[in-house]
């Protein structure tokens, strides 16, 4: 992971990680929320306005029969080792941790649901492009377009 971040410091200047899970939400009582972003070691004086954008652009993403709840810190807490990782090891970048309700499949049956996940995944990724697309701008005053990050 060192070497990986190293990389793309030298590379880019700065970067946003996004250390994603998938957690099993049979078990955890009333309603679980479809994203949960964990903001423990988010710098939020300086990437508020970034983790409020993500939040916004996630709450938007649309898929067929599930309500989509997005929620800073209610389930999990953002305090993993990724993200702890990232903010001691490398300062002036930013990781996202986020937990994802296993909407997607059946995990019992480990069968996936393509309705939901190919909008999840389409979602996501221009969810994340836009935000990618935004630090770079902020962070770097580097004007990037998202179809940068498709490529």
């Amino acid at each position: 992971m060192t070497e990986l971040l190293t990389a793309l410091v030298k590379r880019f200047g700065n970067f946003v990680f996004v250390d994603l899970h998938s957690y099993n939400y049979a078990r955890i009582a009333g309603s679980p929320p479809l994203f949960n972003m964990g903001s423990h070691y988010i710098d939020t004086m300086r990437y508020g306005e970034l983790l409020d954008h993500l939040l916004v652009k996630m709450a938007d993403i649309e898929l067929p029969g599930i309500e989509n709840r997005t929620v800073c810190n209610e389930v999990f807490r953002g305090r993993g080792y990724q993200a702890e990782f990232v903010h001691l090891n490398f300062p002036g970048n930013l990781c996202y941790p986020l937990e994802i309700k296993k909407v997607f499949m059946d995990e019992r049956a480990l069968v996936a649901n393509p309705e939901v996940m190919e909008p999840m995944i389409r979602g996501l990724t221009e969810t994340f492009a836009e935000n990618g697309a935004l630090f770079s701008e902020r962070i770097n005053g580097m004007q990037v377009s998202i179809n940068d990050f498709y490529h």
